[in-house]
């Protein structure tokens, strides 16, 4: 019963192409990353337990399943309820091998501090971090560990809803005089983030000698106190029974604001260990991540739904200030796009869900798939390809394509774009992870181009559209994306 739950959750696949009767597609396989593990596995899964140890089993049956073995090392459960006492006879049919379960039981409910202490003991360099009302798939794990092991600026990952996903963003600030930069964002949707820096989390805390309760409430502390903006992914995760997180509402803003207090402090007297950012404008405009559901890539682009927004502060304790400011200079329209129609619900798998803009397609609006490793050779052809509407459409033949290695140098690809009409109606959604509040058009189209074929001397990693305005032949129409994914053929023998 309980493989089977972990099979459903962690199952599924994409669809190569979404063309009904169409010979061509059948020999497409959908790309996906299959970066090399490291040679030890070198993360630690830590999962806090309180009520629910039911939900923590089924996690750890998912992070044990065999696609994780070269990456999990250990999933440490780490159980705040004093008076539940939780042994290994309870994980026997998760699937985990002998030894890779670690339970504590701690005498006294320690809250989030928990998840942190438990960080610091772990063996290997890194911890993988989630709350236990969530799980998480292994493609996306994957592809947090490629993207976070092959970035030269290692920040901690964190997996948002797109609610907080906009909060956080909302809430970025720098400090006008010495340009620290700072966020907030939440641990338990799933977090990537390395031993040392919650080791040095850890050791400001002590310095700061926090009273025993706001030690307890870690997580409202942890990015704020690192005053280094992590990288915020909009999630594709899977809500369990659970309540409201225990910091939501007024007292997580006091805890906030407590931090915010904090941090100034620290300014004060440390300011030289702190990251700086003098050109900050640039910096704020990161472009927005979301890992695909049913493999391991990351999508990225550069349309700003929240944009327009404030961010210099004199003072960081103006963080939830400047929050509501900037909620009010977005408005509630752009929020709830940002909210129903997610840049994640374009690598969903879910082709009935899609990614929307707020406005019309502007003059270097790019979206790009980041493979997270150099394509293989063994492709005869790679083909980006697209599931959208017909103003998509147009907009896509408006585009500029191109592919990288490292994302700095860009190659230009002049192949042309090729579109096919597909009836909504054929296109079976299956089983929807997400809720789905917008209308399916009756007709979409299946646009894709060739990006990479045998004649060419080298891989890339990135592949990007552009688009370009035509001037008077300007497309005016906004981006609606219901799926974007890569596709090849093999070669041969």
């Amino acid at each position: 019963m309980l493989s089977s739950r972990a099979e459903e959750i962690s199952g599924g696949t994409r669809e190569a192409s979404y063309r009904v009767n169409s010979r061509r597609d059948h020999s497409f396989e959908v790309l996906s990353s299959s970066k090399a593990d490291p040679p030890i596995p070198d993360a630690t899964a830590i999962i806090l337990n309180w009520s629910r140890p039911q939900n923590v089993v089924l996690i750890a049956s998912v992070l044990c399943r065999s696609s994780l073995d070269g990456i999990i090392a250990e999933v440490f459960v780490w159980n705040n309820n004093p008076n539940a006492t939780l042994s290994l006879h309870a994980f026997q049919e998760t699937g985990c091998p002998s030894g890779k379960i670690r339970i504590f039981n701690s005498p006294e409910n320690l809250y989030f501090q928990a998840r942190f202490l438990a960080c610091s003991q772990v063996r290997t360099p890194f911890c993988f971090i989630q709350d236990d009302d969530y799980v998480i798939r292994p493609e996306i794990i994957k592809s947090m560990h490629a993207f976070y092991t092959v970035t030269p600026n290692k920040r901690s990952i964190h997996l948002l809803p797109p609610h907080e996903h906009s909060l956080s963003r909302l809430r970025t600030v720098q400090h006008s005089h010495t340009k620290v930069v700072t966020t907030f964002a939440w641990l338990g949707h799933g977090t990537f983030v390395a031993k040392s820096s919650v080791s040095e989390f850890l050791k400001r805390l002590h310095f700061l000698q926090l009273p025993e309760d706001e030690l307890r409430m870690a997580d409202n502390y942890f990015t704020i106190l690192r005053a280094q903006l992590p990288e915020i992914w909009l999630d594709q995760g899977i809500e369990l029974a659970g309540g409201e997180p225990f910091t939501v509402g007024e007292e997580g803003h006091i805890r906030n604001t407590n931090a915010l207090r904090y941090l100034d402090s620290l300014l004060d007297v440390e300011s030289e260990l702190f990251d700086r950012h003098e050109n900050g404008l640039c910096y704020y405009q990161r472009p927005t991540r979301a890992p695909f559901r049913l493999s391991s890539n990351v999508v990225e682009t550069n349309i700003y739904i929240l944009s327009g927004i404030k961010h210099d502060v004199t003072d960081m304790s103006e963080m939830l200030s400047t929050g509501a400011q900037n909620r009010k200079i977005v408005g509630d329209e752009r929020l709830n796009i940002h909210s129903s129609a997610p840049l994640s619900y374009a690598v969903d798998g879910v082709p009935h869900s899609a990614f929307l803009s707020a406005e019309y397609a502007k003059d270097g609006d790019y979206v790009s798939v980041d493979m997270l490793q150099a394509t293989e050779r063994h492709w005869r052809t790679v083909e980006m390809a697209w599931l959208v509407d017909g103003g998509t459409e147009g907009i896509l033949r408006s585009c500029e394509y191109s592919q990288s290695i490292d994302g700095i140098q860009w190659t230009p690809i002049a192949n042309p774009v090729v579109c096919h009409m597909v009836d909504s109606d054929t296109i079976a959604s299956g089983h929807s992870p997400v809720t789905i509040n917008i209308a399916v058009p009756t007709t979409l189209s299946e646009c894709s181009i060739v990006v990479q074929d045998s004649n060419m001397s080298y891989t890339s990693r990135y592949f990007r559209a552009t688009f370009r305005d035509q001037g008077e032949r300007t497309v005016h129409e906004k981006w609606r994306i219901h799926e974007v994914w890569l596709r090849g053929v093999r070669v041969e023998g």
